[in-house]
């Protein structure tokens, strides 16, 4: 007689994996200004994935750096935040991975972080009068007449605040009018400007960077 062979029963399909996102693959920030950024997962709406939480990993994380603890259900979310030192200029790539309860992972994705020392502000040419000077050209006035002379200032840095002020005393008579913030100047180069937080501003650090 023939024997009948026993039927193998197929299990569930496994859950797909997480789909792994966040707001750009590049960022330029500058030593001392903080660099931030949401990593963002989520997984398909299907059956398989039903109920299936998501986490994170991450790797080569720069010393320093926090991440926070993982927001939502689905999509979820990691906030990264970092305050480069000064001794941290330079390049620094990190991978993240999205990993699913059941083990499933997605491919990792990484973050190219390149990091400058803060450059100081540089003066460009003053209006004397209406007329462009360099700022270290002699200023020649006249006895009994009015002299405006406007400085200009610009820091490659589009985070970072630059003030003029006096070294020394002004000359008898002279006053300082109150600057002006973001003045348009045709000799003013492009500055960086660290990418946009989704964050609130952090409170000031102590001694982040000691």
């Amino acid at each position: 007689p023939s024997r009948s062979c026993p039927s193998r029963r197929r299990g569930p399909p496994p859950p797909p994996p997480p789909t792994l996102s966040y707001p750009r693959g590049r960022y330029e920030g500058f030593t001392g200004f903080p660099i931030m950024f949401t990593v963002t997962a989520e997984v398909s709406d299907t059956p398989e994935a039903l109920g299936m939480n998501v986490g994170f990993g991450a790797s080569s994380v720069p010393v320093g750096a926090m991440l926070s603890a993982v927001k939502g259900v689905n999509p979820v979310e990691e906030e990264f935040e970092w305050m480069p030192c000064l001794d941290q200029a330079g390049r620094h790539i990190t991978c993240f991975e999205a990993v699913g309860s059941g083990g499933n992972a997605s491919a990792p994705e990484c973050v190219d972080m390149i990091v400058h020392i803060d450059p100081p502000p540089l003066f460009l040419n003053a209006s004397d009068d209406g007329v462009s000077r360099s700022v270290t050209e002699h200023v020649e006035v006249t006895l009994g007449a009015a002299k405006l002379y406007t400085l200009y200032a610009s820091d490659a840095n589009c985070g970072d605040e630059v003030t003029i002020s006096v070294f020394e005393e002004l000359p008898a008579g002279a006053v300082l009018l109150p600057q002006e913030g973001h003045a348009s100047h045709p000799e003013a180069p492009l500055c960086a400007t660290p990418p946009p937080s989704p964050l609130p501003p952090p409170p000031p650090p102590q001694n982040p960077c000691s």
